[in-house]
């Protein structure tokens, strides 16, 4: 039968369906007696009135009130229809609507097949307007349009602040990432990564709820990790960055994997640091991956004033990663984010009042710089991966050249499918090794630059090597050696800070020294004794036990 609404418009059909109404409720007349009044009073063709009308005559007397109470204002007139607060709590709560408490305050939600999103008064009063309109035409002798002109007269007063209060709290837990397991999610389902098994699993087998905000806005296929190494443009691009060398190629992608698993370990919090000393070698890309595999919260470590007591006034609790891009480190001391690693941390907003971040809900902290941070202590060296970037790329020879597109803004499907396999491997990979560390010879140098002088380290450079265990250094000798080849003096560089920058510069070259007196001659003098060596490799490649 064809579709007659297509050919009156909405305001005939309504004023019909009115008529019609206004028939049952005074003459209580039949559908036949109904359709030939009406079509003889409009002058339209019986088969239409009889399509619009019939759906009132088949449920008008059905009962529904759902979140509104009818009131009878007299045996033969209309209705009235009157909204029903406590009811209206009742069908909120079937509409998923709940409160949800948190470090900002409460805020109301919309829990669906477990995924929880933020929602403002618009949303709940379409959200009731949308039920309306899956009801029925007529029910409880009234029209669904008289349903919805009363609830817009009152949606206003039942969607305040005040009335909303009364919402029940959710109490249900979200899932949260382990030391064993992650989470990753997609549109078509969400992936479950062990350090054995990466495998899609459907919604309804969620463990627990989640934020819409979590979704990655991509369909997800398993593939295997040789098509990924094989296909990737991303894979390619970070062994580019790290000019090809396998271990800071390892230590690289375990650091992605690592920000990207959203647990915190208390065993060994880091930031991950990222250096170049040029510029242009793709540290904003690792950003951009970042971004799209997790909610992250981008500063600019050269405008933004990171000690202001409002830096992180941006964060909401969706936020797995900081990534603080081109830092001066003299503007970011390390120190700085110590507790925020170990501890957790403030977060303020202007005119809204500061909240505490717990450590369990701490974002992971990426930080690219040309500069290498200060701090040579074990503290320091506990709290931080550094990964050197190479200079592949460059102003003259950019990823676009390389691969003839940018990435990510110009993938097609398949290059999106490879990069999200990857970034899943590499949480694989975090999750079954734990963090690494590649101890560059180059990062060392600068630190040892900062804590001490060029000057001194291109001395020690040539005067403190081939160093074997048992050797004696003369403390006296060697600090006078070094004035009468520099700038200093003894007024303004004592032999205490002297001995004391010796041996910062051969621990950082893997030595162990300990203090003593010279044997075998009198007097005896004051001396730096060599009592263990650096290996070949052991201070080039190490882990933690991050598991």
């Amino acid at each position: 039968m064809k579709n007659v609404n297509n050919t009156f418009s909405p305001e005939v059909i309504r004023t019909i369906q009115d008529r019609a109404y206004a028939l049952i409720k005074t003459k209580d007349v039949s559908l036949p007696e109904a359709v030939t009044i009406i079509s003889s009073e409009k002058g339209i063709h019986q088969q239409p009135v009889l399509e619009f009308i019939q759906p009132i005559f088949d449920t008008i007397h059905t009962t529904c009130e759902e979140f509104w109470n009818i009131s009878p204002t007299g045996a033969r007139s209309r209705h009235k229809v009157i909204i029903d607060k406590g009811k209206c709590l009742d069908l909120a709560h079937k509409l998923g609507f709940f409160q949800l408490r948190g470090p900002m305050g409460t805020k109301i939600i919309q829990l669906r097949q477990k995924i929880i999103e933020e929602v403002d008064l618009i949303t709940v009063k379409h959200a009731f307007l949308d039920y309306i309109n899956t009801l029925p035409a007529a029910f409880d002798g009234i029209l669904r349009a008289h349903l919805r002109a009363a609830w817009l007269d009152e949606c206003t007063r039942i969607c305040e602040n005040n009335f909303l209060q009364n919402l029940a709290i959710l109490s249900e837990p979200f899932l949260k990432a382990n030391g064993q397991t992650g989470y990753f999610y997609f549109n078509n389902g969400f992936v479950e990564v062990t350090k054995a098994t990466i495998t899609l699993k459907p919604y309804k087998e969620l463990p627990g709820l989640i934020r819409k905000t979590q979704i990655i806005p991509r369909d997800i296929v398993i593939l295997d990790e040789e098509v990924v190494v094989d296909c990737s443009e991303f894979y390619r691009f970070c062994e580019n960055v790290v000019g090809k060398d396998s271990k800071r190629f390892y230590v690289l992608i375990i650091a992605l994997g690592y920000l990207i698993h959203s647990h915190n370990s208390r065993t060994t919090p880091v930031a991950v640091l990222l250096y170049d000393k040029g510029g242009r070698t793709g540290k904003g890309i690792m950003g951009q991956a970042l971004k799209y595999m997790t909610n992250v919260l981008n500063l600019d470590g050269r405008n933004a004033d990171i000690n202001s007591r409002f830096v992180l006034q941006r964060y909401n609790p969706g936020v797995n990663i900081v990534f603080i891009d081109d830092t001066d480190p003299k503007r970011l001391p390390f120190d700085r984010i110590f507790s925020w690693l170990t501890e957790g941390m403030e977060a303020e907003q202007k005119n809204k009042g500061s909240y505490y971040i717990p450590f369990e809900e701490v974002p992971k902290f990426c930080i690219t710089s040309n500069f290498v941070f200060e701090g040579t202590t074990a503290s320091h060296e506990g709290r931080r991966v550094e990964v050197e970037l190479d200079s592949f790329y460059s102003l003259e020879f950019t990823p676009e050249m390389d691969f003839g597109h940018k990435l990510f803004d110009d993938w097609d499907d398949q290059q999106w499918l490879l990069f999200d396999n990857m970034m899943l491997l590499c949480c694989q990979y975090y999750l079954a090794d734990g963090i690494q560390r590649y101890k560059s010879a180059n990062i060392a140098r600068e630190r040892l630059i900062l804590t001490t002088s060029e000057e001194f380290v291109m001395w020690a450079e040539e005067n403190l090597i081939q160093l074997k265990v048992g050797i004696e250094i003369d403390k006296y000798i060697k600090w006078q050696d070094f004035l009468d080849k520099s700038e200093f003096t003894e007024k303004t560089f004592p032999q205490g800070k002297f001995t004391h920058w010796m041996k910062v510069y051969l621990k950082g070259q893997g030595y162990e020294t300990k203090d003593g007196k010279s044997r075998g001659e009198q007097p005896r003098r004051e001396v730096l004794l060599i009592v263990q060596v650096p290996t070949p490799e052991a201070d080039k490649y190490n882990q933690s036990a991050d598991k």
